[in-house]
């Protein structure tokens, strides 16, 4: 006759016997993956003697229980982690730091001015951002961005707004820039005045008057006025942004 308690505990001890193995199974395989952005000798094989170059490269192979040790350095990239499990560290007493940004070089002075251009290789509609000394600042914009409050930049306000064929003509008594400066930019409007239901609208800037203090917008269809939604006015903000 076979004991209950003993039964049961062989059971027990088989179970701690499997998943010993498959504890062991699993971490056997685990291995330290290096990556040092310093490595430019051309050979990489994730080992400490040739580190990958970047973190992709390394989080591209490891799988779960890998350890991804990563040496000084900046590295400009974006990571995707196709593994769960996985560690990232830095190397011990190592600073590591990732940045999604890049460098801009090649600075020119463009003759006779106090204006410096550098080519950037790409472009990202609507989310460019520049930072300087890792402080963002902006893109060419009238009125000048003076607001501490990047949720509140700073916007023109609009005296008046007039229809003109499938164009609207903002008044602003603090426009001063020189005739034909912004033609062809890009201006932000806010539907919204008064407490009124809007939305934030981009359109083209067509033309522009210092003397009058007018700024001419191609609206593409025929521009609402008045105190309703989505429309332009009294108290409409605004701004202008990627010159020509």
């Amino acid at each position: 006759m076979t004991n209950n308690n003993t039964s049961h505990f062989k059971r027990i001890f088989s179970c701690l016997i499997f998943f010993g193995i498959l504890f062991l199974s699993q971490t056997a395989y685990s291995r330290d993956i290096y990556v040092a952005a310093a490595n430019t000798s051309g050979v990489e094989d994730g080992t400490l003697a040739n580190p990958y170059n970047t973190i992709q490269e390394a989080a591209d192979v490891a799988v779960a229980g890998d350890v991804v040790i990563i040496k000084t350095g900046t590295y400009r990239e974006q990571v995707k982690m196709a593994a769960n499990g996985v560690i990232y560290q830095p190397f011990p007493g190592d600073v590591v730091t990732i940045d999604g940004t890049e460098l801009l070089t090649g600075w020119a002075n463009l003759p006779g001015t106090s204006v410096y251009k550098a080519f950037m290789p790409w472009n990202a509609p609507d989310a460019n951002q520049l930072f300087l000394d890792k402080k963002m600042i902006f893109e060419a914009r009238w009125p000048n961005q003076t607001s501490s409050d990047l949720i509140t930049p700073t916007d023109a306000i609009a005296e008046s707004s007039t229809a003109s064929g499938n164009n609207f003509i903002l008044k602003c008594n603090a426009f001063n820039e020189p005739n034909g400066r912004w033609v062809g930019a890009t201006i932000w409007v806010n539907l919204s005045r008064f407490g009124i239901d809007g939305q934030g609208w981009t359109g083209t800037v067509v033309a522009t008057n210092l003397a009058a203090k007018t700024i001419t917008v191609d609206f593409r269809e025929p521009p609402r006025m008045g105190d309703q939604p989505w429309s332009t006015g009294e108290g409409t903000a605004f701004y202008l942004f990627n010159p020509t």
